[in-house]
């Protein structure tokens, strides 16, 4: 091998990774939207460049070699550190020209929690450009990676289990509730069991909309034994609701999720059971943004 500088670029790296994942150098030109000859001379050319075999070819199909392989994991890291590193620069300019984005879950109250740190963070930084996004919880955590939010506001039960991204601190508590069609004979208690929702029809959010939230309020009912006579899902917290207020259920979620009075229906407490509310935001946040968090949060 020629003991001297390469002349790889990371155009040519992103279209060996291409190759590498496709096995075949004609899907990966239509990946990449160039022609087929010409990846397959770039990657001839890569080879050359390095003085080292990456493919066995076998007709239309590519295999990467021993080399290949250990250049594949490398390589891929590589672009992935860089990707991260251009992210983390247009992340650390916005905030320094006064940008901050905060994401928090579709709720109608926010006024245990996110208007107080605003409030508190526009008396520290009157001249902030402060922007808020509401979205599905498993996105804002996506955005979060992605560093287009600086943190986030989400409900206990939407953290995914095992995630080692993420610093979240505790910031308030929800009650958590039933709604219950006041036809049925759990309307008149004061505070509802878990014993109690045996024999009832169950009304959720489907999965998918929300699936760490979901499962987490489903599995309270899990772990408490709870013997529904049967589980539905629907679209939306406000579609839940809805059928409650014609009879078809109860629904188990935060109180903030359900407005004050919705004809027909009672938000009843269930007994000593309260969600956490956590501010999130990622580990790999620059030092002066997870510092302004922290203080903000104290």
């Amino acid at each position: 091998m020629r003991n001297q500088i390469f002349d790889v670029s990371l155009r040519q790296i992103h279209y060996f990774l291409s190759v590498a994942e496709t096995g075949s150098i004609t899907q990966a030109a239509e990946r990449l939207y160039i022609a087929q000859p010409v990846l397959s001379k770039k990657m001839m050319a890569l080879e050359e460049e390095i003085g080292l075999p990456l493919f066995d070819r076998d007709g239309r199909t590519v295999q990467l070699t021993q080399t290949g392989v250990y250049l594949y994991g490398r390589w891929k890291k590589l672009l992935e550190d860089y990707e991260r590193d251009l992210a983390e620069a247009g992340r650390m300019q916005r905030f320094l020209m006064n940008h901050f984005s905060i994401g928090c879950f579709p709720v109608l109250n926010t006024g245990a929690f996110l208007y107080p740190f605003l409030e508190k963070l526009t008396d520290r930084f009157p001249e902030l450009d402060i922007k808020v996004k509401r979205q599905n919880p498993a996105l804002l955590l996506e955005d979060i990676q992605s560093r287009e939010l600086d943190m986030a506001f989400i409900m206990e039960t939407d953290m995914p289990d095992g995630q080692d991204f993420f610093e979240v601190k505790e910031v308030s508590r929800c009650p958590l509730v039933a709604a219950v069609h006041e036809g049925n004979p759990l309307s008149g208690k004061e505070t509802i069991s878990y014993s109690d929702l045996d024999g009832q029809d169950l009304l959720f959010c489907l999965p998918e909309k929300s699936p760490q939230k979901h499962s987490g309020i489903h599995q309270l009912c899990v772990e408490h034994q709870v013997e529904a006579a049967s589980v539905r899902y629907v679209n939306s917290d406000v579609t839940t609701v809805v059928q409650v207020s014609m009879g078809h259920g109860i629904t188990l979620g935060p109180k903030l999720f359900y407005p004050e009075y919705t004809p027909k229906v009672k938000l009843i407490p269930v007994r000593a059971e309260s969600l956490r509310i956590m501010a999130v935001w990622d580990k790999r946040n620059i030092p002066e943004v997870k510092e302004l968090i922290c203080n903000l949060l104290r």
